[in-house]
């Protein structure tokens, strides 16, 4: 068997990401938690203008998909860049910046190797990637090395409590949905994950269940300053309530767990 170096593998493991979500992009929108409903969109909206403030930045938004704190970003004001391993995801993200007369500055690219200057952006922001990552730690000191001195990374993340205790009649519910959701919208059921060699090699799976704790010490070993970990109170309080997503993907609908923002700042 000819022998592969562990950069060809990561090189694969990436194409293969990039195709699974590629093939996601018409469907991300409307799972729970992914796509945001219009209550959700609120409640994001004055958490960031809380965290931000009003005077316009120059933002990066690593890990952007279909546009969920884009938009959003872009909305309130702020100078928008977003990157995405994606293609597709992007495609979604640009149709629906159009509808809504917003314009966002897209480009497809590696969270881990992202194509800007050094201090080139007054924050980072990015929302359920960090678990996504190959190499978490190389793409932390990535994001470092493009904002400006004095410049904040805001991460967005669930803090899960129960996520490998799955019971069967979970199991059940989501075997019922996706049934559906193939039957419903084409999707193939093999669609609904990385392979497994893939899922292995990722550092803040959620599979690990100190999985969160680690995103807070990836921050810590980059050198960031005033680190915190805040919860996003409302958001969380949402996870609990009826959404208004299509019903074959509600019936396999889990709790993910608590929202937080894992924020820290750049030496000035």
């Amino acid at each position: 068997m000819e022998n592969i170096s562990q950069d060809q593998v990561i090189r694969n493991y990436k194409q293969e990401i990039e195709n699974y979500w590629t093939k996601d992009c018409s469907f991300y929108d409307n799972y729970p938690e992914h796509g945001l409903t219009k209550k959700e969109e609120e409640l994001w909206e004055e958490f960031l203008h809380a965290e931000i403030g009003n005077k316009p930045l120059k933002i990066l938004d690593v890990g952007t998909g279909t546009g969920s704190i884009s938009l959003i970003l872009s909305k309130l004001g702020h100078d928008v860049t977003g990157i995405d391993l994606s293609p597709g995801m992007l495609s979604v993200c640009e149709r629906k910046a159009g509808e809504r007369g917003l314009t966002l500055d897209l480009h497809v690219g590696d969270a881990e190797a992202l194509p800007f200057p050094d201090n080139n952006f007054d924050m980072i922001t990015s929302r359920w990637v960090l678990w996504t990552l190959l190499q978490p730690e190389i793409a932390i000191n990535e994001w470092k090395r493009v904002i400006k001195p004095g410049g904040k990374i805001l991460a967005f993340d669930v803090k899960t409590h129960d996520f490998g205790n799955i019971t069967m009649m979970n199991k059940f519910r989501q075997f019922i949905s996706k049934k559906l959701i193939s039957i419903q919208d084409g999707r193939k059921p093999d669609s609904y994950s990385y392979k497994q060699e893939i899922t292995d090699s990722l550092p803040l799976s959620y599979r690990n269940p100190d999985c969160f704790d680690s995103q807070v010490l990836l921050f810590k070993n980059a050198d960031l300053r005033e680190i915190s970990v805040k919860i996003v109170e409302p958001l969380t309080v949402m996870q609990h309530e009826k959404l208004d997503k299509p019903w074959r993907y509600k019936i396999g609908r889990r709790k993910y767990g608590d929202w937080h923002c894992i924020s820290g700042k750049k030496t000035e």
